[in-house]
Formats: structure tokens, sequence, C-alpha cells
């Protein structure tokens, strides 16, 4: 038998640390006021100066608490994971919002009225002890993580906070020698309490020594699981080497004799079923003459949509009809042709498989076949094609 959702959120709270040694009975309680809520990226759950009435605890997905500075930045202040809670100082008086915070990713919270909680602590003081200690490690954290910003280069806060990323992805499964962030520049320099611009600049050198790979629009990278720990190590004057880090390569210079530049879209298709994710095979090969795994993708027809032509892309190179769920993003990236420089724009929608064989696709792909989820978002041959299953993942996550 399927457990309640009661009992669900039960062993949610049981996971939170402030309170995770009540007894079961207490636990029911809680959960009996907990209301579920879900927030979309960039969605606000609350604004700084708010009223504060709610604590939240997270089930699912990821959000942060930022505030603004005078100089115009934006602090990140914590982040928030499953089983973590915030908002907390209104389970104990009605003050305003200390912080924004807004969601990350797709979150799913349970929240819990102030009164409502003042009232069982009332009745079960140990949870109002626990919820002190609770708030005495997040002023820590809070004061280490000033103290690191106030004595270290910007360079070295990126490096810590790519490290710290790195380590909380492994923590939530992720594997391979290399992690995907799915953190803009922006997003890592508030982290670091810096500039973007200072920030893209220091990831920009990385990127030229081969360090990490990055998305065109900078919506993800990719960086070797060696950088975990970083966040522990003691500040630096300068900014770290990065383990086995080669010489800085010069920029590429576009080139020479180019004749204008041209934009091309086209769109594919992440097709789910059982677990796995749908690849191919094409004919064609990459530069170096190797096979390519991909997704099925191609370019539009004429009066067709991004939606459309990912579906007849994936019917046509799989032999597959899928149902459309939703779309899961856009690839950016430049190649050169003839001598022009095209900007390629490859929008990605998530499907759901519904009929078809394998067999029957056609002839310019080799093969097509179901893999893994963890398995595609190390062998698929373009880091935004893993990106995009590591979306479709998280989206199938949710929906469970």
């Amino acid at each position: 038998m399927p457990p309640t959702k009661d009992a669900e959120i039960v062993e949610l709270l049981g996971r939170v640390p402030v309170f995770s040694t009540l007894e079961h009975d207490d636990l029911e309680r809680i959960a009996e006021l907990a209301v579920p809520r879900a927030f979309e990226p960039g969605q606000i759950v609350f604004r700084e100066g708010d009223a504060s009435d709610t604590c939240y605890i997270v089930r699912s997905g990821r959000a942060r608490a930022v505030r603004d500075h005078p100089d115009g930045r934006t602090i990140t202040l914590a982040t928030f994971g499953s089983g973590d809670i915030f908002g907390e100082l209104a389970m104990f008086e009605d003050e305003l919002r200390s912080a924004t915070v807004e969601a990350v990713q797709r979150t799913s919270v349970v929240a819990v009225l102030g009164p409502d909680m003042r009232r069982l602590m009332v009745e079960h003081p140990q949870i109002a002890i626990r919820l002190v200690a609770a708030l005495g490690r997040r002023l820590r954290e809070t004061n280490d993580r000033l103290a690191k910003q106030s004595f270290q280069t910007v360079q070295s806060r990126v490096a810590v906070v790519l490290g710290e990323l790195v380590e909380q992805a492994m923590e939530a499964g992720a594997s391979g020698q290399e992690v995907l962030l799915t953190a803009t520049q922006a997003d890592l320099a508030k982290l670091a309490g810096s500039s973007r611009e200072s920030a893209s600049r220091f990831l920009a050198v990385l990127e030229r020594a081969g360090v990490i790979s990055q998305a065109v629009d900078a919506s993800w990278c990719t960086i070797p699981r060696r950088w975990r720990g970083m966040s522990s190590r003691k500040p630096a004057k300068s900014a770290p080497k990065p383990p086995n880090e080669a010489p800085a390569a010069p920029a590429k210079s576009a080139p020479r004799g180019r004749i204008g530049a041209a934009r091309e879209v086209s769109a594919g298709g992440v097709v789910v079923h059982e677990g796995k994710v749908l690849v191919i095979v094409p004919t064609r090969r990459a530069a170096d003459g190797s096979h390519v795994l991909g997704l099925p993708k191609g370019h539009l027809d004429e009066d067709e949509t991004t939606a459309q032509a990912a579906a007849r892309e994936v019917r046509e190179e799989t032999g597959v009809t899928a149902e459309l769920v939703q779309e899961l993003g856009e690839v950016r990236y430049w190649y050169v042709r003839d001598r022009r420089r095209i900007a390629k724009s490859v929008y990605f929608f998530l499907f759901r498989y519904m009929s078809g064989d394998l067999a029957d696709h056609d002839e310019e792909v080799l093969e097509a076949r179901w893999m893994g989820f963890v398995e595609a978002q190390k062998a698929l041959s373009y880091p935004g094609e893993r990106a995009m299953v590591a979306r479709a993942l998280a989206i199938e996550e949710q929906d469970r």
C-alpha cells in the first residue's frame, strides 16, 4: 500500500534537523498543519519586508535566500534543498521578512503558519529549544560566508562556490567524471558576492584552459568532480589553480574572410518511457570520424512550429509516436560553414512514448535505442543534450 500524503510529510519533517528528534506523534501534529505548495523557477516565495507569518519546508527542488546590496549587487545568503526549512522566524513572531526567497528550480514545499507553530511550541517546549539551536547554526553559516567574501578575491570566491555546488550535486546523486551545474553566470556571481562580469571573466579563463565547459547562453556548465571539496580549502591570496590546469590558450578569433553571419533554428525531443530516454546514432559522423550519440532533432519545415518539428523529427528519426509534455529549453552554439558564422538554436521538448517500433527509423539514423537516464547523461556526445536529459529527469522525478 503506497504511503499517504500525510505519511510522506511526516517522513519529510523527520529529515529536518529541527524536527528530527521529535516523537512520531509530534511530527503528525505538525503534518496536520502543513499545506503543500509549489513554485516555478524564478518565482518569489516572499520578499524582503513582507509580513512574516509562514515557514516552509522544501520537499523537492531548490530555492535561495537573497538580499539586495546598496551598490546594486544581489547577495545570496543561503540555498535550500530537500529537507531544509526557511522562513522559520515566523514561528517565533510576526516580524517583517529579512530576505527575499526565490525558487531556483521547480520547488515543492509544505507551508506551516506561524501562529499554529507557536501553539505547538507552548505545548511542546522541546521544539522551541531545537529551533533556537538551528537558528544559531544558520547564523554561524552566514558569518562564515561573509568572512570568506571579505578576505578572498573574486576568483577564490567563485572557485569556492563551484566546489560547493559540485559537492551538493554529488550528494544529490550526480556521477561521472564531470558534474553538470544548471547555474547561470549570474547565479554563480550572486553566490560568490561578485558582479556577473567579474565572475564571467574568471569562468572564461577556466573554459579556455579546458577545465570547464559552458553553454553559449551561460545557462549551464560542466565541471570536473575533482573540484569537490574546494569549499573547505582555506582562502587563497590569489585565484586557486584548478586541478591539472593547462596554460590558458588565447581566445580564438573569428575566421578571416568571413562573409556575414546567419541564424539557424532546429527542434528536438527527449522521449522518456519507463525510466529510459530515447537516443540515436546518426549516419553522419563527427569531425574526427567517430560516431555521435545524440537526441532526435532537425530543421523546421515551412510554417512548422518548434513543437511540431520536434514531434516530427522524433517520429522520423526513431519510428516512435510520442505525446508532448512541455518545453525543456534551448541549446545555443556557433559553427562555421562556407566562411559564414552560423548561430544555431535547438529547442528541445519533453515527450512521453505512446507507440511505435524503433526499427522504423529513417535512413539518416544507424540506430535508435532506449538508454537509462544516468547512462545517457554520461554517454551523449554533446553537453547541451546531456543538460536537456538532466532537466527531463528532474521533471520526471517531481511527477512521481
